[in-house]
């Protein structure tokens, strides 16, 4: 699967589609601008936390890092 360039731009939101290897349309979305650059895109982890992989391969990257805080602040205070 893969994502074609954005179609419509209007401010920070794109329109797009995920398509298949086939050229099939898998979904169609809205996607704010810094989530829609960095669909294909790895996290940077803090640390070797399974559930921050989890979190980092399902979530989109502005509510990763978001996740991200929360789950330093917790590290942070376990030391």
């Amino acid at each position: 699967m893969h994502f074609q360039k954005h179609i419509i731009s209007y401010l920070n939101f794109y329109f797009a589609m995920e398509l298949d290897t086939d050229e099939t349309i898998r979904s169609m979305f809205w996607a704010d601008r810094e989530d829609y650059m960095t669909l294909n895109s790895n996290v940077v982890l803090i640390g070797q936390s399974s559930m921050e992989k989890l979190a980092g391969d399902c979530y989109t990257r502005v509510m990763f890092k978001l996740f991200q805080e929360e789950f330093k602040s917790i590290i942070n205070c376990w030391h």
